[in-house]
């Protein structure tokens, strides 16, 4: 939104927003999102009340204008045979919205709220961002409505949906939509430890790590006693992803917690060795960051000491991103203090860079036996986010589970060429 000058010439930005169109409430691309309102800080010093009222105004208008001219082109699609009546019905725009996680605007806030849809842009990995997935402000915060279609339509498109529902003779057959659903991560100790699960435990080592790098394989276990003999601990827990595409091995007592493995498939350096269909890396790698900080926080909580063996080009890599945050201190098996560097872990006292073991006589791969002290209120408050994220996690694999309609993205450029000839 733009000032304009006596000749109708720009001369200040008033007001932007992302807009997305976007999957709605019925799960077709009906929705059409400014995904916040913002305003720059020496333009908002000088807004008045009634200003603010008129910059909702003119979003409600484009809302308005929006459904118009979508209506109005895909009513030639349909008159033109391009699509049919059912897409049609589908795919126009049923309602404009405006993201409130964040907003400038505070007349935005009296809007009725609107139903939070994630879309699928939230899935999406981008380099530019610094954790890599966007801040989506509609799913964040409860979005709000700025324009509807006319009620006497909506109820015309359900009459004909409900119409063709009675057409349709119903055959058992494979659905061809699926859509996405999250389960919880498993907690096993003791019996729960199954043949079956140590397998799929197994399995997982052998896609992660390298031959020579994996144990439970090369070792042969099959017992929750084989577990704790090779590991060198007692009371072992293991903690297995909903999709147990991921595991974290460790051993508790009252004194201590001792963190032995950790394995994501598709993670930092990790091997490809088999396939597992059913991984999701991001919603391994939230569900995993979790419950590391779940158990880091519980150590703090309890005076437990948290001891780890890490692994130099994998876990040592998220050990030092954690160190580099202020999350957590460091020190070596002998009670010396650690400090971040870019060259690796170095002595506090001495800036010598700590070199680590190898793996075995053979082996080139470095291990570094660590203790891990917490810092209780930045691992809260990193569980927090993390919790937040991992529920973003789940919410967009639930949505993506729905195949898009065939043909979609060839409508959707087509629209974009017709609209932008279009006179504004």
């Amino acid at each position: 939104i733009e000032e304009l000058d006596e000749n109708d010439n720009p001369i200040n930005i008033i007001g932007q927003s992302l807009t997305i169109r976007q999957k709605g409430v019925s799960g077709g691309y009906d929705r059409l999102t400014f995904d916040n309102i913002e305003i720059t800080d020496s333009v908002i010093s000088g807004l008045s009340k009634e200003d603010e009222r008129e910059i909702l105004e003119i979003y409600k208008q484009a809302g308005k204008d929006a459904i118009e001219k979508d209506k109005k082109f895909l009513r030639k699609q349909v008159q033109e045979g391009k699509i049919t009546q059912d897409q049609y019905d589908s795919l126009v725009l049923k309602e404009v919205v405006a993201g409130t996680g964040y907003n400038d605007l505070g007349e935005l806030t009296n809007q009725p709220p609107a139903k939070v849809v994630v879309p699928d842009e939230a899935s999406n990995w981008y380099h530019s961002i610094h954790n890599g997935y966007p801040w989506i402000d509609s799913v964040v915060g409860t979005p709000v409505i700025l324009a509807t279609m006319a009620e006497d339509e909506l109820a015309q498109i359900e009459k004909r949906k409900e119409n063709n529902r009675w057409k349709k003779i119903v055959k058992p057959k494979e659905v061809p939509y699926w859509y996405g659903t999250v389960g919880k991560v498993q907690t096993l100790s003791e019996e729960q430890i199954t043949e079956e699960k140590l397998n799929k435990i197994k399995k997982i080592e052998r896609i992660v790590f390298r031959k020579k790098q994996q144990v439970l394989n090369n070792d042969e276990a099959e017992t929750l006693d084989d577990i704790e003999s090779i590991y060198e601990i007692d009371n072992v827990e293991v903690k297995l992803g909903s999709n147990e595409d991921w595991y974290l091995i460790y051993g508790k007592s009252d004194s201590e917690i001792k963190i032995k493995d950790l394995a994501i498939v598709g993670g930092i350096n990790s091997q490809k060795n088999e396939d597992l269909p059913n991984g999701d890396i991001k919603l391994a790698i939230a569900e995993s960051t979790t419950e590391i900080y779940k158990l880091l926080l519980e150590a703090s909580q309890n005076n437990q000491k948290i001891y780890c063996n890490a692994t130099e080009d994998t876990s040592l890599i998220n050990i030092k991103k954690m160190l580099q945050k202020g999350l957590i201190s460091v020190k070596d098996e002998e009670g010396r203090q650690l400090e971040y560097s870019k060259d690796g872990l170095v002595y506090e006292e001495t800036n010598e860079v700590m070199e680590g073991d190898n793996w075995n006589n053979s082996s080139e791969i470095k291990m570094f036996d660590l203790e891990i002290i917490p810092h209780k209120g930045e691992i809260k408050e990193a569980l927090n986010q993390s919790l937040k994220w991992l529920e973003k996690v789940k919410q967009v694999k639930q949505m993506k589970g729905k195949e898009k309609e065939t043909g979609l993205d060839e409508l959707r450029n087509k629209m974009r060429e017709e609209l932008n000839g279009d006179e504004r």
